[in-house]
C-alpha cells in the first residue's frame, strides 16, 4: 500500500486531497502532472530532488511545479499530508511556483492549515463557503514572495493539530 488520498472536495477546478501514508514507505523517483501545495499535518517525510533532500516535519510546506521529479520516504510513525493541486487554469498562481520549495512561511502554512478546515468540512458545508476559502488561500498566497525555510514546528501548529485531531475521534 503506497498511501490513502481522499479527495476531500474540488472547487474551481483545484482539488483539495489529504493522503496518508504508512511508516516507513519508500517511494520511488516519480513526477506530478499538476502544480501543487502541501502541508505536513503530522509525522515526517524525507524528500529529494536535484535541489537536495529534505526532512519535513509538521507545518512545513512545499511548492512543487508540476514536473518536478522527486522521491520520498516515510517517517517511523507516517505521514499525513494536505495538497492543493492546481487546475491548469490557475496559471498565473501556478506560474508562481515556478521553483521547487520546502518552507515555514507562517501565513502560508496558517492559511493553507484553515483551507485544510474548509475541505474537511465541506460535506456539511455550502460550496460557496468552501469556494471561498479556496479563493482566499489564493490570494493570502499571492501576498508571499518570499518563503523562508522551515526551522521548527510553531506552538498555534502543535494546538490545531489537537484540535483536529479531537475532532476527528468525536466524528468517528
Amino acid at each position: 500500500m503506497h498511501s490513502r488520498i481522499t479527495a476531500l472536495t474540488a472547487v474551481a477546478g483545484c482539488q483539495l486531497v489529504e493522503s496518508v501514508y504508512p511508516p516507513d514507505l519508500i517511494l520511488p523517483p516519480h513526477a506530478h502532472d499538476i502544480t501543487n501545495v502541501s502541508i505536513v499535518l503530522s509525522g515526517t517525510i524525507e524528500e529529494e530532488s536535484a535541489r537536495g533532500k529534505i526532512v519535513a516535519g509538521p507545518g512545513c510546506v512545499v511548492f512543487k511545479p508540476a514536473g518536478t521529479e522527486h522521491c520520498n520516504r516515510i517517517g517511523s510513525n507516517g505521514a499525513v499530508l494536505f495538497a492543493l493541486r492546481l487546475d491548469p487554469r490557475w496559471r498565473d498562481i501556478a506560474a508562481r511556483i515556478a521553483t521547487y520549495l520546502w518552507c515555514s512561511q507562517d501565513g502560508i502554512a496558517r492559511a493553507l492549515l484553515r483551507l485544510y478546515a474548509f475541505a474537511r468540512a465541506a460535506a456539511d458545508a455550502p460550496q460557496a463557503h468552501v469556494d471561498e476559502g479556496v479563493m482566499r488561500w489564493l490570494f493570502q498566497f499571492t501576498q508571499y514572495s518570499d518563503p523562508t525555510p522551515m526551522r521548527s514546528t510553531p506552538s498555534w501548529l502543535t494546538a490545531l493539530q489537537q484540535r483536529l485531531h479531537l475532532q476527528a475521534d468525536q466524528t468517528t
